[in-house]
């Protein structure tokens, strides 16, 4: 009768043990809806991994073993899971990368060549001014918003100054003269809408320049607005009593004899050019000069929105250039001042307005130097290039990331990897513009 007592009590115990784990299984029922848990699909598995997922299922089993002592033992709850398959990302291996070679078109000045027209998409050479044997002075310039060329060709028989768009090249003549002699010009943009053109003659005893004769011109109305006998390198930056904006002013000379009287004499009215697109004249000197351009080096560039003006000027007390900045409209200004930089020349703005070029000094030599305007420091020298020396001729990119120098032909660079991407072999060459 014990024996019943005691086997019953133990089936008792059992039951009891087998409610209670079977009671802390989850329902399957969450607030009366049935909860499905479906396949994984792909996207839910960490990205790159192919997975296969099947359905997952737990069984739990609670038995009972009597000991000879009749006493029980419960066996711990298992669970046994099928096991998901997974596949294993088989690594690909990743190709060298090719530096990333920029697009658009170059116009190029070749000495030997002419004025030419490269697709970098194709690689397609087309010169588009081919140069003449007689030649005798030849000057290409591309207007400020690199919409425009123009080019100034002297033979023995006639001098003529054309103009064309860069996008349709469709070229025309301005100006055509005969019986003008010179051995030297000056062809350059005051702003996007004048040109000014300057024949000369190259005083040799003086090392100066001394114009022939001097024509400021409207390219948009395609005729002269002001005719003399020359301007030179006198033209200044100063601000404006008509906009209040800084203006270019050129001075005209008309009482002169030779070199030394034309340097000397005075000023006899001022030819403005407004930022605004029109000129005006004026016998009275600005009142305030920024800048003054009295030899090739030591001009100004504007920004390519024709914002802000850059333009050195030499500090005596520090005895170096500083690089200073006025903004157009406002006519507010900044500075920069960098120890190692003995002077600058032939600035040169990105297109996105955030760096500016120049020759400078890197040690004791001559070089391209970068500086962004936004730290005001200097972010790449021409330094980088093996064999580039003394600095070159340097051309923006219109992504303003890379860049083109006359180095072993043309070379192009990516500024923020320093790789060169590209190379054409076109000699005596620089980039004059790069459109997209």
């Amino acid at each position: 009768m014990a024996l019943q007592v005691k086997n019953f009590l133990m089936r008792i115990t059992v039951s009891v043990l087998v409610s209670l784990v079977i009671g802390c299984s989850p329902s399957t029922d969450v607030g009366g809806d049935t909860f499905q848990t479906g396949p994984v699909t792909p996207s839910q598995t960490y990205p790159g991994q192919q997975a296969e997922i099947e359905s997952n299922t737990a069984t739990i089993s609670v038995l009972p073993t009597v000991t000879d002592d009749h006493s029980v033992t419960i066996v711990a709850p298992t669970a046994t899971t099928k096991a998901t398959q997974t596949s294993t990302p088989t690594p690909e291996l990743t190709p060298t990368r090719e530096p990333e070679a920029p697009g658009g078109t170059l116009f190029i000045k070749s000495f030997d060549e002419g004025f030419l027209r490269v697709s970098l998409e194709t690689g397609e050479v087309e010169t588009l001014v081919p140069k003449e044997e007689d030649w005798l002075l030849w000057r290409f310039a591309v207007s400020p918003d690199q919409r425009r060329v123009a080019y100034w060709i002297h033979t023995s028989q006639t001098s003529e100054l054309w103009l064309s768009s860069l996008t349709e090249w469709s070229p025309e003549v301005l100006l055509s003269l005969s019986d003008l002699e010179h051995d030297a010009a000056n062809l350059w943009w005051p702003s996007n809408d004048y040109l000014l053109l300057e024949p000369g003659i190259s005083d040799h005893r003086y090392n100066l320049f001394v114009p022939a004769h001097a024509y400021i011109i409207n390219v948009h109305q395609k005729q002269v607005e002001v005719e003399d006998t020359g301007f030179a390198f006198g033209c200044l930056l100063a601000p404006s009593p008509r906009t209040e904006e800084v203006a270019t002013w050129c001075p005209a000379k008309e009482s002169w004899i030779d070199v030394q009287s034309y340097y000397t004499a005075p000023t006899s009215y001022y030819a403005v050019i407004e930022e605004a697109g029109f000129l005006w004249t004026t016998t009275e000197p600005p009142v305030v000069i920024l800048a003054q351009l009295k030899t090739p080096d030591n001009t100004w560039a504007w920004s390519h929105d024709r914002g802000l003006v850059a333009f050195p000027l030499y500090d005596s007390e520090k005895g170096r250039d500083l690089l200073h900045f006025v903004e157009r409209s406002t006519l507010a200004s900044f500075l920069i001042d960098q120890q190692d930089v003995r002077y600058y020349s032939a600035l040169d703005w990105s297109p996105d307005n955030r760096y500016i070029t120049y020759f400078g000094t890197c040690a004791t030599y001559a070089c391209n130097l970068i500086t962004d305007l936004a730290s005001r420091e200097v972010i790449w020298t021409s330094q980088v290039i093996p064999g580039l020396q003394n600095g070159t001729y340097l051309a923006w990119a219109h992504d303003s990331r890379h860049i083109a120098l006359q180095f072993e032909g043309i070379t192009i660079l990516d500024l923020r990897t320093n790789e060169i991407v590209r190379q054409l072999k076109i000699p005596s060459a620089h980039v004059l513009a790069w459109l997209p």
